[in-house]
């Protein structure tokens, strides 16, 4: 298997979405969890996905309708981003020098990538 689709279906294998745009509770569950993941992302990394709205009875009813909403909703932005982080994984990987990769749009930098992925920062 190429090198490439390797790296995409290791980062597939292993992402965890923390549904929440709290950064710091993003932060703390990623700390806590770093070990067993090899990538976690929030919501914050996503720009054009609208909350659910929350019918639940109970916190259990709301959270699990909220994972199956964003399951769904992020299901192709998730497969957007892990092509990304695995086309700078093989940059970052085969080339010695470079250790962040940034994209741009039209050549020029651009906030998100169709509205759905950040490019705020670099990948690594």
């Amino acid at each position: 298997m190429p090198r490439f689709l390797q790296d995409l279906s290791n980062s597939l294998a292993l992402k965890l979405l923390v549904a929440t745009t709290n950064q710091g509770k993003a932060t703390e569950i990623e700390s806590a969890l770093v070990e067993m993941f090899e990538e976690i992302v929030s919501l914050s990394d996503f720009h054009s996905i609208t909350p659910p709205v929350e019918i639940g009875r109970t916190f259990p009813d709301n959270a699990r309708l909220k994972a199956s909403y964003y399951r769904e909703t992020t299901g192709s932005v998730s497969t957007e981003w892990a092509l990304l982080r695995a086309i700078a994984r093989s940059i970052t990987t085969n080339l010695e020098k470079v250790d962040r990769v940034r994209f741009l749009v039209g050549g020029r930098e651009a906030p998100s990538l169709g509205g759905h992925i950040s490019l705020a920062g670099p990948f690594r």
